[in-house]
């Protein structure tokens, strides 16, 4: 869970949003910081578990009805990692 920020580089919402398109009830991993993204209006429902959110995009994701959850929630619920959708930002 250590890595360079060239190797975990920050994912934004409308990235999240994207790559979790049709895939509502899965949980989405990443093992980076999630941020806001100002040129996203809204924001769909979703579980995410990721190490560090910004403010505002933490925020955004629960009023939107979704959860942000640490690695350590993540593991009580999903011990096999079922239902889990693993995600990374760009390269």
């Amino acid at each position: 869970l250590h890595m360079s920020k060239t190797n975990a580089p920050p994912v934004g919402l409308n990235r999240l949003a994207r790559y979790m398109k049709n895939k509502e009830d899965k949980i989405a991993v990443i093992v980076a910081k999630v941020t806001d993204d100002v040129r996203m209006l809204e924001v769909p429902k979703l579980t995410v578990c990721a190490l560090g959110f910004t403010e505002t995009a933490r925020k955004r994701i629960v009023a939107a009805g979704g959860e942000c959850i640490t690695f350590d929630q993540l593991a009580l619920r999903a011990p096999t990692g079922a239902n889990t959708v693993l995600l990374r930002g760009p390269k």
